[in-house]
Order: structure tokens, then sequence, then C-alpha cells
């Protein structure tokens, strides 16, 4: 068998994409609040938790790959720490992240 530059060029780029991780910072159970996830194609999720982790992002505790913001703390998209976190995850991990805001429901003040 021989090997092309193509077929190399498609097996590095599905074991590259292989690679890729995503984790959640997210409300603790009972909090109100809006999630952010940051994702990037060159780390798994664990090396992407072990990062974000070394970068002691405030108001937050790393659960397995991912992260929950403390008891009473209620995270709002747009605010100082989301930028934080958008920082941290573009930064030389090349992620992205994105801010889900949470719907209200009928008698929760958000």
């Amino acid at each position: 068998m021989q090997l092309s530059l193509y077929s190399i060029s498609v097996g590095l780029s599905l074991f590259h994409s292989a690679l890729g991780g995503s984790l959640e910072f997210e409300p603790a159970k009972g909090t109100p609040g809006d999630t952010v996830t940051c994702t990037s194609k060159e780390f798994d999720d664990q090396s992407l938790a072990g990062f974000l982790e070394a970068e002691e992002i405030d108001d937050c505790t790393r659960v397995g790959n991912n992260f929950v913001f403390d008891d009473g703390f209620i995270f709002r998209c747009g605010d100082s720490l989301e930028n934080e976190i958008l920082t941290v995850c573009q930064g030389p991990i090349g992620g992205e992240s994105t801010c889900k805001p949470t719907l209200a429901r009928a008698g929760v003040d958000l």
C-alpha cells in the first residue's frame, strides 16, 4: 500500500478533529443563570479543562471536565466574567466561547 499526501492529510485532519474538546461553565443546581461553552479544535476535554483550571477563573469550580459557578453566584451573558472566560478560551488555545442565556420561567427572577 502506498501513502499519498492526500491520504496523509485526510488522516491528520480526522485525527486532529478527534482531539477537539468542549466544556461548559454552568450554574450550580437550583441557581438561575446563563451557561458559557468553550470549544477548542486543538485540545480534548480534559486538556482544555486543565488549561482553564490553571487560569484560576473567578467564581467557579471545576467538576469533572466542566465548571460550575459558585452557589449564590448568578452569571449573566455580557458581564465581566464572560469577558474573562472569552479571553482565556480564545487565548493560546485557539478556542471560542458562546454564551447561552437562560430563558425566564414564570415566577423566577433572573
